[in-house]
């Protein structure tokens, strides 16, 4: 097997953030604030030429070896953020802290919403900006029975449960199919947007990792709690783009679906709702029934005319 040194030392050094070179770099000077600097120059002065490209070599191993793991971890880490692998006493006392927080959110809403438009009262900028994150935010929280202990955890369930209650399609099931059906355009933009809530992850990550220097440096750790807030500050702000992005996918081309699969077409809102309903029912089991009946694509075409 033949090592490029160059391609390895490109994929660790292109994003910092990411290959983990922050990570290892702050644990070099976490080193190097440990032991003695004199030390360390005269024994590196003494190596060879070839002991410090090997040395080099394994340096730049590690990192890429480090980053490959990390990334392999991006979907467990995202789950344990969402909530997913928290005690139960523990997942039990954040969703009633949730609960206590959004009650306040919802009088304070009610307050400006009745200041606002029923007693047509004028309030101040503040307040117009509060009433609108506000309405932003509790329209973000899914039904009681779905929500998540954290406000990751619910921004990504309420995108996945939207589609279901708006037009009967389960997210789970036909998202992957219609992922086949979307144009590369639409494709690259979500893909974008869901690279960039695994980048926030991997630097969530990292900043967690970032505590095993403590050992040569108790600097590390306001540190790493620093920068794992920010990543997941982030991390909020990409989950809620990306969730947006998805919920627009079943809003702009759930109608693609239908035409690949030959499915009746629904009719109007309700009916959409349980045709939804019964072609997830159809992907995710299949079916004996002999209805409904397929529609062949010319029949298609002329009803979506209809429709439009």
């Amino acid at each position: 097997m033949v090592f490029d040194f160059s391609k390895i030392a490109e994929k660790n050094l292109s994003n910092p953030f990411n290959s983990g070179l922050i990570f290892w770099t702050g644990g070099l000077l976490a080193w190097l604030w440990y032991t003695e600097l004199s030390s360390f120059f005269i024994w590196f002065s003494k190596l060879r030429p070839i002991e410090i490209s090997l040395y080099a070599f394994i340096v730049l191993l590690t990192m890429r070896l480090s980053t490959i793991l990390v990334q392999r971890l991006t979907l467990t880490v995202l789950h344990f953020l969402e909530g997913y692998f928290f005690p139960q006493w523990f997942y039990s006392f954040l969703l009633k802290k949730l609960e206590y927080n959004i009650k306040k959110k919802k009088k304070r809403f009610n307050e400006l919403y009745g200041k606002k438009f029923e007693f047509g009262e004028k309030i101040t900028q503040r307040e117009a900006e509060l009433f609108a994150t506000l309405e932003f935010e509790l329209s973000q929280i899914p039904d009681k029975n779905f929500r998540m202990p954290t406000q990751l955890g619910n921004i990504l369930r309420f995108a996945e449960n939207r589609p279901k209650e708006k037009y009967g399609l389960d997210s789970f099931i036909c998202l992957p199919r219609i992922w086949l059906l979307l144009p590369s355009d639409v494709k690259e933009e979500i893909s974008k947007a869901r690279k960039n809530l695994d980048e926030t992850v991997h630097i969530w990550t990292w900043s967690i990792l970032f505590l095993v220097w403590t050992y040569f440096s108790i600097w590390t750790i306001p540190i790493a709690f620093f920068f794992a807030w920010l990543s997941y500050r982030w991390m909020l702000d990409a989950a809620t783009i990306y969730s947006q992005l998805i919920e627009s996918i079943f809003d702009v081309h759930r109608k693609l679906l239908y035409e690949a699969l030959r499915w009746p077409l629904p009719l109007n809102p309700a009916d959409e709702r349980e045709q939804g309903k019964k072609l997830s029912v159809y992907l995710w089991q299949g079916s004996d029934d002999v209805q409904p009946k397929f529609l062949n694509n010319k029949i298609i075409e002329i009803n979506w005319k209809k429709l439009g």
